[in-house]
């Protein structure tokens, strides 16, 4: 209600270009969940260079359950509107200070263009953008009833970057989410923190952008650093991506990952940061893109097995046409 609300509101390549997709076995002439790149470049701004089809495969970290999606691509089929609901920090809201919801560079804007076009139907599926800058699940797992569609189908949980070293509200938020009576489809959608490593003293800085004094295009020092911890490390930059990848594991929700697509690529100096990246965590256009295409290659390519058991909350029945 009302009270509620007012509470809410005081808490508080990648695409490579075509010869360095040859070098990796990849191809220009790929597709992602079944869906032909040349579609997507005319939907999507940003999309001169997408994944190839061994990134979008790398870039689902964990599958997870099908059964709710599995209700979404039916719904898609037989010409049912979907509604989406994003919930997120700045990546997700648009900006770091206020949400642009008509912002058509961000991923779950492009996640809907693909969708109107792909399962068309009258006045377009539905999108809420409920990303609220500067927050993270300590405050989401509180409000997240107002800040998504009261019956959403599908909803995309951003937060890697904006955990706080607090994984444990995470997982009180996916609980909610995974406890909804009307049992909506969930994706986690990991964007990812690159390293930068200070010219000085070869530390690891917080952050990088535009002003950062070494190009991390052309500095093999700063493609080495990009890590996802040896086995049995932690990467420290990036725990609370690993916690959350942990807790997806735990309740077997499926995620798809930036760091899981481009990592290889980016290490490799095929791909550069600055190519798809504002900054150390916030995406460019074309890291919206990424995003977007690994949500679709997810949603509308089902695992091949199905991976039991469900995701754990309510008992799940897809709902009935109208």
């Amino acid at each position: 209600g009302r009270e509620a609300s007012v509470h809410c509101l005081l808490v508080a390549a990648v695409g490579l270009d075509e010869a360095s997709q040859r070098s990796t076995g990849g191809s220009t002439k790929h597709t992602a969940g079944n869906v032909d790149i040349q579609l997507l470049r005319s939907l999507w701004p940003q999309s001169e260079s997408l994944l190839n089809a061994s990134q979008l495969d790398s870039g689902v970290e964990l599958a997870g359950a099908d059964d709710r999606l599995a209700c979404v691509r039916a719904a898609l089929t037989r010409r049912t509107p979907v509604s989406i609901g994003a919930i997120g920090g700045s990546i997700t809201a648009g900006s770091n200070y206020a949400v642009r919801s008509g912002a058509t560079h961000l991923y779950h804007h492009k996640l809907l263009a693909a969708l109107d076009a792909i399962h068309p139907v009258r006045n377009g599926h539905s999108l809420s953008n409920g990303g609220v800058p500067g927050t993270g699940p300590t405050y989401m797992e509180h409000c997240v009833h107002d800040h998504m569609p009261r019956r959403a189908d599908l909803l995309l949980v951003e937060y890697a970057v904006n955990t706080d070293r607090n994984p444990a509200s995470f997982e009180r938020l996916l609980r909610t989410l995974l406890l909804l009576p009307h049992a909506p489809a969930l994706v986690v959608v990991n964007a990812h923190r690159w390293r930068a490593v200070r010219p000085g003293d070869g530390r690891t800085d917080k952050c990088w952008n535009s002003k950062w004094p070494v190009d991390m295009a052309a500095n093999a020092t700063q493609r080495a650093a990009q890590s996802w911890g040896s086995a049995g490390q932690r990467d420290e930059i990036n725990s609370d991506e690993d916690a959350i990848a942990d807790l997806c594991r735990h309740y077997n929700v499926p995620l798809v990952s930036m760091r899981g697509a481009l990592l290889g690529a980016v290490r490799s100096g095929a791909l550069s940061i600055p190519a798809f990246m504002r900054d150390c965590k916030h995406p460019a256009g074309e890291g919206h893109t990424y995003l977007a295409q690994l949500l679709l290659h997810r949603l509308l390519s089902p695992p091949a097995l199905t991976q039991a058991p469900p995701a754990r909350g309510h008992p799940h029945k897809c709902r009935r046409a109208p």
